[in-house]
């Protein structure tokens, strides 16, 4: 039976820059690499912390994991 594990694990902010000619919006992105064993919520206490320090809004919080499918 196959597993997974965890390799690599990044925190991605994403900020409301504005919008286009259309409406639609325009987002910036921040992107850190983090520890593997960061938890959900040390990695959301991050990045509010991280947040406070841009001038632009705060639209979302991701995290983005890479995983080896071993057997």
């Amino acid at each position: 039976m196959a597993n997974t594990i965890l390799q690599t694990r990044k925190l991605r902010l994403v900020f409301l820059e504005g919008t286009n000619e259309k409406g639609n919006p325009v987002y910036a992105f921040k992107t850190y690499n983090t520890k593997a064993s960061s938890t959900e919520d040390q990695l959301y206490k991050a990045a509010n912390a991280l947040a406070s320090l841009q001038s632009l809004p705060l639209e979302r919080v991701e995290q983005n994991d890479v995983h080896f499918i071993v057997e």
